[in-house]
């Protein structure tokens, strides 16, 4: 009996290994058709005229408040001499402003404007729709399903570690 404990001990431990491998490649393929059919930054880069990198700081400034253009680049991993074209044109285009810090005239400082905050409302607005437009060959239960499984995949990776150090998604982005 014991060695039949073993054997299933060690063909467990084989399962979760075999479903450790499997994990990365199965996040990996959400995210490409994600990526691809729904948050498509290429696409919306060509509708909008805005860059992917250029929606990554925005997103990075809808989540934090007064950053430095050092600290937007380091945490996107944008060279500081990429920035300043970036943050130009979303000056340009009035959804960011760039101001001197107070206290220490050398640091600059980055926010989204009100009309920033509207542009990134309606790319999520337009991501929903198309999302809802992918769905519509789903069944309602099958929809109740993936709402439930994505639901609890966020919790799940919200337990990861560096998860703090990822852009945590806020009640007000929801």
């Amino acid at each position: 009996m014991v060695w039949q404990a073993v054997i299933l001990t060690r063909r467990g431990g084989e399962q979760m290994n075999q479903q450790l491998s499997d994990i990365p490649t199965t996040l990996f393929d959400i995210m490409m058709i994600l990526h691809k059919k729904i948050f498509n930054p290429a696409a919306l880069a060509r509708d909008t005229k805005i860059s992917p990198a250029q929606f990554s700081i925005m997103f990075y400034l809808l989540k934090t408040s007064n950053p430095s253009v050092t600290e937007i680049a380091q945490k996107l991993h944008i060279s500081k001499p990429n920035m300043t074209p970036l943050l130009d044109s979303l000056i340009e285009l009035g959804y960011i402003t760039r101001a001197r810090d107070l206290k220490d005239r050398r640091i600059l400082r980055v926010n989204l404007t009100e009309e920033g905050k509207k542009f990134y409302d309606q790319i999520r607005e337009f991501n929903a729709q198309t999302l809802e437009k992918g769905l519509t060959a789903l069944s309602a239960a099958e929809i109740s399903e993936m709402a439930l499984h994505a639901e609890r995949l966020l919790e799940l990776l919200k337990k990861t570690p560096g998860y703090k150090e990822t852009l945590e998604i806020e009640d007000h982005c929801k």
